[in-house]
């Protein structure tokens, strides 16, 4: 999902547009209170933990090698959920979520 997330961010920009022009992405995110549940928080904090760990991941030169262009992937979809991710979603909605950092954000 985060390599996923990461190749459109990428992509945004380079779709059609000059050189010149300049792109501004936003990424919306409820703000819901701390306690309250959401689903926005609990994705928030897994995704930011995937892209810490896919960043980590990148630094390896080998690893830039063996990336598959998304295009290429035989499903663009990724079923893959860990754990953690079902409960980090529980936590959430129970009203045990961390909330985010400024870090994750």
């Amino acid at each position: 999902m985060s390599t996923h997330y990461l190749q459109s961010i990428d992509r945004i920009y380079r779709l059609g547009l000059g050189p010149d022009v300049e792109t501004h992405i936003y990424i919306y995110q409820t703000k819901a209170l701390v306690g309250l549940g959401s689903i926005d928080l609990s994705v928030s904090r897994r995704l930011a933990t995937k892209l810490r760990n896919l960043q980590l991941l990148l630094e390896d030169p080998d690893l830039h090698q063996l990336a598959l262009d998304e295009e290429n992937a035989d499903d663009p979809v990724d079923y893959d959920i860990q754990m953690q991710d079902l409960v980090d979603l529980v936590e959430e909605l129970e009203g045990r979520g961390g909330g985010v950092t400024e870090e994750e954000a």
